[in-house]
């Protein structure tokens, strides 16, 4: 009874331990989640871990000459909404969406997008968290030239909230 116990207790140990790390191993990747409200009801998140480019900090100030996702990368857990959304986003002619000109200082910053082949000036909210950048963006669809969805009756909302965690890199200026 005794060594059950002991494997028992190790079992937990182990567990509680690998529990405990993958918070830490989520946080060091890139990433791209787009928030998509239904209509008339429901939402779904697509997620891409393959967001490539670098934001560095120098001082105070943040920047990015080029950020770049797939838009084939998005999964949603559903492949047939993934396989919708791919060709709704026209990921056949414009297979990424580019955020170029990066720059912000205190938790404001703007950028050129680019989806769809429409660059659009945008205002983005970020705040700092070991050594990540976390962005939020809210689109608008149209605004990029991507005309509403509807699937068997349920519609997709304009309106798209954008999160983005990115490493930061510090400059050389920073650290001195």
């Amino acid at each position: 009874m005794q060594v059950w116990t002991k494997n028992i207790q190790k079992k937990f140990k182990i567990s509680f331990l690998v529990m405990a790390l993958i918070p830490i191993t989520a946080n060091a990747e890139n990433q791209v989640s787009i928030l998509t409200k239904l209509s008339p009801a429901g939402s779904f998140t697509a997620i891409s871990d393959k967001l490539k480019g670098e934001v560095i900090k120098k001082g105070t100030d943040v920047s990015a000459e080029n950020l770049s996702v797939s838009i084939d990368s998005f999964k949603t857990d559903n492949n047939l909404r993934d396989e919708h959304m791919h060709k709704h986003f026209n990921s056949d002619k414009f297979p990424q969406a580019i955020l170029t000109e990066f720059k912000g200082k205190a938790g404001k910053a703007t950028g050129m997008l680019e989806v769809n082949g429409v660059k659009k000036l945008v205002e983005i909210q970020y705040s700092e968290k070991s050594n990540q950048l976390i962005a939020t963006m809210e689109l608008k669809s149209s605004d990029f030239g991507l005309v509403k969805a509807k699937y068997l009756g349920i519609g997709v909302k304009d309106e798209v909230k954008v999160d983005v965690k990115v490493d930061l890199k510090l400059s050389d200026a920073s650290s001195k």
